[in-house]
């Protein structure tokens, strides 16, 4: 009996996929990537913030505002960068970094399906995409293209009711 119970659930697990529902930042922004892909090829180094803002169809505020240390990163590239490891000419060493102000735009939309892989398997399926842009402007002034990162999901993952039930979560439940 067990037998056909675990045949007939491993059957239904690629066939009977369960919504998941999706994983979202800032979807209401924008219709598709397409869309924001071409709104940041519009945007030229030398552009004012308001330009930048009003191609973007965005304000400052619903952008996050990066510090000191995360527009280095982007720049420089982190901290193992030739520029700053001093094995490469520092293209940006004349820059008064208190004159940067950065912004990142970041745009998720990865729909979710979880199935059984294995009577004790659990399996989701991700698909969709995640973008993340830097903008860096110097003195009001975009100082270079954006820095585009991400693109497109297409994933599987898959999990034991083990991963769920560990000895933590076990201690935990019995209150010890």
């Amino acid at each position: 009996m067990l037998c056909f119970a675990t045949i007939g659930l491993s059957s239904c697990s690629g066939v009977l996929p369960v919504p998941g529902g999706k994983s979202t930042i800032n979807d209401s922004f924008y219709e598709s990537n397409t869309e924001l892909k071409a709104k940041l090829e519009d945007l030229k180094a030398g552009m004012t913030e308001k330009v930048v803002f009003a191609k973007l169809e965005r304000h400052k505020d619903e952008l996050l505002k990066l510090n000191r240390q995360s527009i280095i990163a982007a720049m420089y590239g982190g901290q193992n960068s030739p520029y700053t490891l001093g094995s490469a000419i520092n293209p940006y060493k004349d820059i008064n970094i208190k004159s940067l102000t950065g912004y990142e735009l970041k745009y998720r939309i990865v729909k979710l399906k979880h199935g059984l892989k294995s009577p004790i398997s659990i399996r989701t399926d991700e698909v969709g995409f995640d973008y993340s842009a830097t903008l860096i402007f110097k003195d009001g002034i975009l100082f270079e293209e954006p820095i585009i990162a991400g693109g497109m999901i297409d994933n599987s993952k898959s999990r034991t009711v083990f991963d769920y039930l560990n000895p933590g979560m076990i201690m935990k439940g019995a209150g010890l």
